[in-house]
């Protein structure tokens, strides 16, 4: 459709991969100073405005965002773990003694994977790319050779061998049976995890934010989320835009959190009183999207999640050592970034 530059739809809502492709290529319209100014942009969360922007621009106004979550067996573990290497710790205090398995993941070759890397990485003082250059490649990194090893460690010891084909609801399935200690998921597990009619720990368990790793004293979590943007060949952009800000104001971000249990990146919506009491858990949630974290920003992004898949996995399934896997995407992704 915009190949065509068509003009049939004058907002886009988009995954956070895509405003910085989306720009590059002319379809949408970059956010002015003028329309959202920094003063009003600051009362948003910021990981996902990162995210939107490329080029020194805003591509798109962050909507919503979800981060992804810890979850833990609170019958089993009294506090959760503090550290990566803390979890691993505890995971084998309860597993296979008091558990089948101590943590499940997503490990299998696809987008999920990405997201369960980079937090890890991120958390290890990692990264994939520049922050202030999206043409520098930065993975192969100490930090990173850390932080691939850690995940390399639970596969066939805390984790199962299987967990190398795990997506979200091969991991939720096997939690909600009661047979692991730790999850990571995405916050929708945390409703149907509780639901006693088709979980065996409904009750039993409790979330937290993401773990820090190595020296680090901060974890962060993968960010999901949608972004509104403008069509570029949009002969409305002037009401496309009176949408968006009607779409991110304070009513419409406490309305869609409390009716939805959508997350809202503004602000202030977590510690509303009515969103409180519909979500209890949005604390612990907001904190998580505090410390949260975009993938990689840049208009070439599926190259590089194919790349990123490809060699993370080789190291999971022991295919390739994890410095071997590392430098080789580094090679990758310098190729793609660089075209």
């Amino acid at each position: 459709m915009l190949r065509a530059r068509s003009h049939t739809y004058d907002v886009i809502s988009m995954d956070i991969i895509w405003p910085a492709a989306f720009g590059a290529n002319g379809w949408t319209v970059p956010i002015s100073e003028s329309q959202w100014p920094q003063s009003e942009r600051q009362k948003y969360l910021q990981a996902p405005i990162q995210g939107c922007t490329y080029n020194g621009k805003l591509w798109a106004v962050p909507h919503s965002s979800e981060p992804g979550m810890l979850f833990y067996r609170k019958d089993l573990i009294s506090t959760p773990p503090g550290s990566w290497e803390d979890l691993t710790r505890m995971a084998k205090s309860v597993s296979p003694s008091k558990t089948k398995f101590g943590y499940v993941w997503q490990g299998a070759q696809y987008e999920g994977l990405v997201c369960d890397f980079i937090e890890v990485l991120y958390s290890y003082g990692g990264s994939v790319l520049d922050s202030n250059d999206s043409k520098k490649v930065t993975v192969n990194s100490p930090e990173a050779v850390q932080a691939l090893t850690e995940m390399v460690s639970w596969v066939g010891s805390i984790s199962p061998d299987a967990v190398t084909t795990y997506k979200e609801e091969d991991a939720r399935s096997t939690w909600q049976n009661g047979d692991a200690a730790f999850m990571r998921n995405w916050t929708y597990a945390y409703t149907l995890g509780n639901d006693p009619a088709n979980s065996k720990i409904a009750g039993k368990f409790d979330i937290s934010p993401l773990l820090p790793g190595g020296s680090n004293k901060t974890g962060y979590s993968c960010i999901g989320g949608w972004q509104l943007g403008m069509n570029a060949f949009s002969s409305n952009q002037e009401a496309a835009w009176k949408f968006i800000q009607y779409m991110i104001s304070e009513p419409a971000q406490k309305f869609v959190t409390i009716n939805e249990s959508i997350f809202t990146t503004l602000k202030s919506i977590p510690g509303d009183p009515d969103v409180v009491a519909k979500i209890p858990f949005i604390g612990k949630v907001s904190e998580a999207l505090q410390n949260g974290k975009a993938r990689p920003t840049t208009p070439v992004y599926p190259d590089v999640t194919n790349a990123i898949q490809l060699r993370i996995h080789q190291a999971l399934t022991r295919q390739t050592s994890p410095a071997a896997a590392l430098s080789a995407l580094q090679s990758d992704l310098q190729a793609i970034v660089s075209k």
